[in-house]
């Protein structure tokens, strides 16, 4: 069997660590750098120049080979128009999930392919057997889980993923990076999304949307003030609205086709049904199944019944969930293994 494994390597903590780990393992790493943007050059983005350099150091430091793919044009007409096609939609997107799938780790696995060999991330999760099927578990700490970010890789993949610091918390990895004197040990955790310098309003701006000013009106339907382009709001934000109702007003819907906004108070933004579409299922489960449910990456999972439909899962959790957004992901757990996902596509009450 190889013992060869292409570690996504990208100058943070995290992979650094992943990195020595899997050294320590005795496996043959080669560690991958995928430079995808130009966008933002902070320091701390995971595919900057800055990090391209670091990560270099640190396969130096540590005796591995280094590798350097440009995905940039890719992720440009990929993800970056995702972006920018979600929101002008009046969905709230959550592209980084399709970015491990078809770029991060996309373009390590078509390297590791060629060769035989495994592919690794740094990501705080773990992998573990489930019905026979090779899936993703929840990392050992979860208040750090990552697992919600892997929720759209292949099964194959999967089968050939190696995720070494899914046992340790935080801190424990940033102490082994101490120890061995890494650069890396005390470098900011790299931002979620990386080609969004400051406000992505701003951003969505820079990239040719036009805002249009429009009516927000409560859940009846009465006109109680003005938006700045529906583009720029999001499903349960409060901040931001200019008006005042005489409590806390979220935003509980957005109509793109009408250019309006739709504000209630917090018992209007809690829904108790999901529907979820372009599913990605790990595993063969029944019609109707429980699970814990998770629809956003700061979303604590929560307990549900998933019904899959013509496609479509259908999830009706036991009590009423925070603001679900259409375009973020839904993940399931049983127990703490990753068993599929889906596009939340509308939720109900």
């Amino acid at each position: 069997m190889s013992r060869k494994v292409f570690l996504g390597i990208s100058g943070g903590v995290d992979s650094s660590v992943a990195a020595h780990l899997l050294k320590e393992e005795g496996w043959d790493v080669v560690g991958v750098f995928v430079f995808l943007q130009t966008e933002s050059d902070r320091p701390e983005s995971c595919c900057s120049i800055a990090s391209l350099r670091i990560a270099y150091g640190v396969a130096k430091r540590l005796g591995i080979p280094f590798r350097a793919i440009d995905y940039t044009e890719q992720f440009r007409r990929g993800i970056i128009q995702m972006f920018i096609d979600e929101y002008r939609a009046g969905r709230t997107p959550n592209v980084c999930v399709f970015c491990n799938r078809d770029y991060k780790l996309g373009a390590i696995w078509q390297e590791a392919k060629k060769e035989g060999a495994y592919i690794s991330t740094g990501h705080y999760a773990r992998t573990g057997e489930f019905r026979g099927r090779r899936v993703i578990r929840m990392g050992k700490d979860e208040r750090k889980d990552q697992s919600y970010f892997l929720s759209y890789l292949r099964p194959e993949m999967v089968e050939r993923l190696i995720l070494p610091i899914g046992e340790y918390t935080k801190e424990e990895v940033r102490e082994i990076a101490r120890r061995l004197k890494l650069e890396t040990a005390s470098r900011k955790d790299s931002m979620d999304l990386c080609f969004v310098e400051g406000d992505y309003r701003q951003f969505l701006i820079k990239k040719g949307i036009r805002p249009q000013e429009g009516e927000i009106v409560d859940i009846y339907g009465n006109v109680i003030g003005r938006h700045r382009g529906y583009m720029f709001y999001t499903i349960g934000q409060r901040r931001g609205l200019g008006i005042s109702l005489g409590k806390r007003a979220y935003v509980v819907d957005i109509v793109p086709g009408e250019n309006k906004i739709v504000v209630g108070f917090e018992e209007d933004v809690h829904r108790r049904m999901v529907v979820a579409s372009r599913l990605n299922m790990f595993v063969e489960m029944e019609s109707t199944f429980r699970a814990r449910v998770k629809i956003r990456n700061v979303h604590r999972p929560a307990p549900a019944t998933v019904k899959l439909k013509r496609e479509k899962a259908i999830v009706e959790f036991d009590t009423p969930q925070f603001a679900p957004a259409p375009g973020q992901i839904a993940a399931f757990y049983v127990d703490d293994f990753l068993v599929g996902a889906g596009v939340i596509e509308e939720s109900r009450k």
